[in-house]
């Protein structure tokens, strides 16, 4: 049979028991607007003494359109409330790479449909129902598969891109440091140009003088050019190596979380539990033993 306790931590339980809270309470909502529609209905007709048989089945038929009406809204209203705490539910899988599957066979489950009453009684009217006899299990691996595996690949493959990006980076920085010596070996032979001293010549140089001009002027075009792409390569991969960090901060912190959990749940283990118990009986019988040693450890001395 269906238990609450067995299947569900005491996080999940608490979430199930607030759902059952929300649902009893929008059931009493519900059934305070089906008596009020019967009412609003009933007080305007039932005003004689003596009906009509036709009078009669008039008033029922508009308290049973009433009623229906009411309750489809509500059965409505009830459905897609699940359907919003389904989604929910399956938003936060998808953050941790989990596809769920329901069975919703399951929902017509009279046997569990019984038992979620009587754990809703149990939780909700202070009735406490027969605890079942439980079957000892052992603790299931922690790293054979779950979310613990699917955040420990997930952080490889980050390490992994983080290291690609740092050799990117490398490799880019080795380039623009070449783009920049070489920029500063252009600039040093443009500066040796111009303050070179004109040579005294008869013919007519003008246009060598222009060559020289339009071949300055293409090397610090070629230059600029060289430097905004190198700029904009740096700027794009230290952008992309900052949301890696972030991204690695963030699968740590989702990681860290994930470890508290695992260590909760093994606390809450009857192994656990049960080690606990052995050690602080054996703390009190070791207590116990230093208690008499030193009340005979006087009248040693004594002789």
């Amino acid at each position: 049979p269906f238990n609450m306790a067995e299947n569900l931590n005491e996080t999940h339980k608490d979430q199930v028991v607030a759902f059952m809270r929300f649902a009893k309470y929008q059931r009493a909502q519900c059934m305070k607007t089906v008596r009020a529609a019967i009412q609003d209905t009933k007080d305007p007709r039932l005003i004689d003494d003596t009906y009509t048989l036709d009078e009669v089945e008039d008033i029922i038929s508009a308290i049973t359109e009433g009623v229906i009406a009411e309750i489809e809204t509500e059965l409505i209203n009830s459905a897609h409330t699940n359907v919003l705490l389904l989604q929910q539910v399956f938003s936060q899988a998808e953050k941790w790479h989990l596809n769920l599957d329901t069975d919703l066979s399951e929902l017509e489950n009279r046997e569990l449909l019984d038992s979620v009453r009587d754990f809703e009684d149990s939780e909700l009217s202070g009735n406490k129902v027969d605890k079942p006899t439980l079957e000892k299990k052992k603790l299931a691996p922690l790293n054979d598969g779950g979310p613990a595996q699917l955040l420990n690949l997930e952080i490889q493959r980050l390490e992994a891109e983080n290291s690609d990006l740092k050799q990117r980076l490398k490799t880019v920085e080795r380039q623009a440091t070449d783009v920049l010596e070489e920029r500063s070996q252009l600039r040093s032979e443009v500066e040796t140009l111009k303050n070179a001293e004109p040579k005294v010549v008869v013919e007519d140089n003008s246009q060598e003088i222009q060559q020289l001009s339009e071949a300055v002027e293409a090397v610090r075009m070629e230059m600029l050019t060289e430097k905004e792409l190198a700029e904009k390569s740096q700027k794009d991969l230290e952008e992309d190596l900052t949301n890696t960090k972030h991204r690695y901060l963030e699968v740590q912190h989702q990681l860290s979380l994930a470890e508290k959990e695992l260590e909760k749940k093994f606390s809450e283990t009857g192994a656990y539990k049960n080690f606990k118990k052995m050690l602080s009986s054996k703390n009190d019988t070791i207590k116990e033993l230093r208690k008499k040693l030193s009340a005979y450890e006087p009248e040693e001395d004594e002789e």
